[in-house]
């Protein structure tokens, strides 16, 4: 097989039905083959394998050289991949507007919603063009009609609160729910939201725990955080939402911060009982997760005796980081202790 078209076709079906780590080095080696010859496609899939880590060594460096490679042939792909790069500063200089041109000139050549989505949020945020909500909007709701859910979930997002359109909940309900059977996270949450507030549906809090627990176990902190809220308001059980669901949610969709405000509702005992121990548990991941306000609550646990420390000190360590990383209650007590001292 020497067909540049051919050995791409092969490859790329390799790479998206892999079983195996096998699968993913004969793929590498068709889609190279493929790109030495010149086949544009080959080349963005290759630099995604570089990019990713995926069947190949991780290597920015080689999927910049691909993009490029892929962009100048015209492949809209390629053009957005290397914009993506430029975008993110990642193998080069960041460079908004370099990124915007790329992007811009990828949706120009070819209609795919989740390039679509990405331009409109830069002509929203005002990143290598001056802002325009209007032409946000407008990208917006082409993706979405396209089929991509985050355009799905954050036209829904808008129609829901009226921000800059008229209000509409019954098509931000269809929107959100379309993008959830998408697995899309934030639309599964603004589901649950819908149904605990009762939103355009009734109120429904069986239904409402249901979505946040499809987002929790896609690592969605912020699902943790309303299923922790519903919980402390004594509205569902305790036993619903562990407080280890979020131990890995800083790698994936959410903040970190959220472990943080869900150890606060733990320790206050918003709305229902104080947990001491849950609220410990939180801290001590939020710390793993470099949350400063994680390390100044349990290390003020540990000085009121409410958490043991794991060594001598610690609870001064604790909040002498948190005042490095510029956490204002810590900074104020370090700040009051020195001058007691």
């Amino acid at each position: 097989m020497t067909d540049p078209g051919a050995l791409f076709e092969e490859g790329y079906r390799l790479y998206v039905e892999a079983e195996c780590p096998e699968d993913l080095e004969r793929a590498r080696s068709l889609l190279g083959q493929a790109a030495s010859g010149g086949h544009a496609m080959a080349m963005d899939v290759l630099g995604n394998m570089y990019e990713d880590g995926d069947g190949a060594e991780e290597d920015v460096m080689t999927a910049l050289q691909l993009y490029r490679r892929s962009a100048e042939q015209g492949c809209p792909a390629g053009m957005y991949d290397l914009g993506v790069l430029y975008l993110d500063g990642r193998g080069v200089d960041r460079d908004e507007e370099r990124a915007f041109a790329l992007i811009s000139k990828a949706v120009e050549a070819e209609s795919r919603p989740d390039h679509m989505y990405r331009l409109s949020v830069m002509y929203r945020t005002g990143e290598g063009t001056p802002a325009d909500d209007g032409k946000a909007l407008e990208l917006l709701r082409k993706a979405a009609d396209l089929g991509s859910p985050e355009a799905k979930s954050s036209l829904g997002s808008l129609l829901l609160s009226g921000d800059g359109v008229e209000k509409d909940p019954e098509r931000a309900f269809v929107l959100f729910k379309e993008a959830a059977e998408d697995q899309d996270c934030r639309a599964m949450c603004n589901l649950g939201l819908m149904y605990e507030d009762g939103i355009h549906v009734e109120k429904d809090l069986d239904a409402a725990v249901s979505y946040y627990r499809q987002a929790l176990d896609l690592g969605f902190a912020p699902a943790c955080y309303h299923l922790g809220l519903l919980v402390g308001q004594g509205l569902a059980p305790a036993s619903l939402i562990d407080p280890s669901d979020v131990l890995g949610a800083g790698g994936r969709a959410g903040s970190p911060d959220d472990v943080g405000r869900l150890g606060e509702l733990y320790y206050f005992g918003d709305g229902g009982e104080p947990d001491l121990e849950a609220a410990e548990h939180l801290f001590r991941a939020g710390v793993d997760l470099d949350v400063p306000s994680c390390m100044y609550n349990l290390g003020v646990m540990i000085l009121r005796g409410e958490a043991a420390s794991e060594y001598e000190g610690e609870e001064y360590d604790l909040i002498l980081a948190a005042a490095d990383a510029g956490y204002a209650p810590a900074q104020e007590l370090v700040e009051s202790s020195e001058e007691e001292i």
